[in-house]
């Protein structure tokens, strides 16, 4: 048991951490930012649906679990599927990973603010300054990661723009913690959220579109390996 757990651990942080590489070579290959965010979305959500009735744990889903999975489509899915790639544009994948550090930290401040019964410590606070400290550093750097042009403070700001959206839809799930199940509210967040990043797209590029022939390698792999199989392993 023990190392199965440790092999999904392994697998998923493969998938997450190549996540941001990968989508840099898509782009190289001309698939814009909404075509990767698609792709991700509409695989991870089919794959979830799917996975959620072969294991006879689709049911109808309750107001709370659907409040919860529209909040977590736009906040927890869409605005950062997008932001990212977005970001991806104007920097290299291991600056525009580094906000994302922020996550747990600013998680916890809202929390501190939001829910009565999550209070800040020291430790935490040290870590938030630590960590905002860190990321205004690197945007005040202007090396952007890449080796020719790029715009770091851009990417920077996109990046916590996600995390500030991530950590707000995490603290409305743990709001209501206890009143809906997961897997209800699982399949509504990725089936809602591709259909958002599909209407983003359709906006921004004129067509919710698959992308270039040759970026299909590799938006298989994110809508595959970095999105659905680490959902489905945790």
């Amino acid at each position: 048991m023990q190392q199965r757990i440790w092999g999904a651990v392994v697998v998923s942080a493969v998938g997450w951490g190549t996540g941001g590489v990968v989508s840099r070579v898509a782009l190289g290959d001309g698939a814009s930012p909404y075509e990767i965010a698609l792709a991700r979305g509409v695989v991870a959500g089919v794959g979830i649906v799917l996975y959620l009735a072969l294991r006879r744990r689709l049911a109808r889903p309750n107001s709370v679990e659907l409040r919860v999975g529209a909040v977590m489509a736009v906040n927890n899915m869409a605005i950062p599927f997008v932001v990212s790639n977005v970001a991806l544009q104007y920097a290299s994948a291991g600056f525009v990973a580094l906000p994302a550090a922020l996550i747990p930290l600013m998680t916890a401040l809202f929390a501190h603010v939001l829910l009565p019964d999550e209070r800040l410590t020291v430790a935490k606070v040290l870590g938030l300054v630590v960590a905002l400290a860190g990321v205004l550093v690197l945007l005040l750097s202007g090396d952007s990661g890449l080796a020719e042009g790029g715009r770091p403070v851009l990417a920077g700001l996109l990046g916590l723009g996600s995390v500030f959206s991530i950590s707000l839809g995490s603290i409305y799930s743990k709001y209501h913690a206890g009143s809906y199940r997961l897997p209800q509210v699982s399949g509504i967040q990725f089936l809602a959220g591709a259909v958002l990043i599909a209407v983003a797209s359709f906006i921004a590029d004129g067509a919710a579109g698959i992308g270039p022939r040759a970026a299909w390698p590799e938006l298989g792999y994110l809508a595959v390996m970095a999105t659905l199989v680490p959902f489905l392993l945790f």
